[in-house]
């Protein structure tokens, strides 16, 4: 029987968890922990198999008034100088992308399901299907950050020049590759503030594009983060070789006393 291995969850927010990529996890064998920010401290017993960061509703730059956000920084920079397998989602990328000393800052805000479009290595990349068979993705940002050094960008869209990158054992995606339809009412109830200031888009109209495409970009989502956690099981960095010589992190404040 194969070993179970362990999965930590870095979440934001509730209604942003892993959804589609929960069944992976668990077809795997991982064993999944969830670890609210602002909740409970940013620290591991162990170092998990896989370390996985979610989307949330705050600005990754937001640093003087979300303090977790620089022990986020701290946790994944050390993950990433570990060699170990990191997917960042959404914010999660945001963040990663600021503790490699990118800069995060407001933007048009892209919010609905639209393809993205892949370069060159994004073709070369898990990501493949997503991008070269068109499929709508759901976008829900209105920040966005610079590529950050030595990364390689994976995917664009007209409003987001950095839709996707990798760097080392980690891979960005600032779409939400996850959602399926049913996951996506819950946005709708959380949200309600924000999209009644949107012009483009009202909860129904949402709702529709969810039951069009959600489901069929989930599964394409899955497909990939299946092949990525195989690939997540052999994947190493030398920090002290080449792998991982172009990884430059952005200064921290020392850690913070737990009180």
């Amino acid at each position: 029987m194969p070993d179970i291995k362990n999965a930590a969850i870095i979440c934001h927010a509730r209604y942003l968890d892993l959804a589609a990529f929960g069944e992976i996890l668990d077809q795997k064998r991982y064993r999944v922990r969830y670890y609210d920010v602002g909740q409970e401290p940013l620290s591991f017993d162990a170092n998990p198999d896989v370390l996985i960061t979610l989307g949330g509703p705050v600005g990754a730059y937001e640093r003087s008034d979300y303090p977790w956000i620089d022990d986020e920084m701290r946790l994944l920079s050390r993950h990433l100088r570990l060699g170990r397998p990191l997917l960042a989602i959404c914010l999660g990328a945001q963040i990663l992308a600021q503790s490699l000393g990118a800069r995060v800052s407001k933007a048009t805000p892209e919010i609905g399901w639209a393809p993205i479009e892949l370069t060159e290595a994004g073709r070369q990349s898990e990501l493949k299907r997503t991008g070269e068979q068109g499929v709508p993705v759901l976008h829900w940002h209105g920040d966005a950050f610079d590529l950050p050094i030595g990364a390689q960008r994976l995917a664009s869209t007209p409003q987001c020049e950095n839709q996707a990158f990798s760097i080392g054992s980690a891979l960005a995606v600032q779409f939400h590759p996850e959602v399926r339809a049913r996951d996506f009412e819950r946005w709708l109830i959380c949200n309600t503030g924000q999209i009644a200031a949107l012009r483009d888009h009202s909860v129904a109209s949402l709702r529709e594009q969810a039951r069009s495409y959600a489901d069929a970009a989930a599964c394409v989502g899955q497909a990939w983060f299946a092949q990525w956690l195989d690939r997540a099981d052999a994947m190493t960095i030398d920090i002290k070789g080449e792998g991982a010589k172009n990884l430059i992190f952005a200064p921290l404040p020392q850690q913070r006393e737990v009180s």
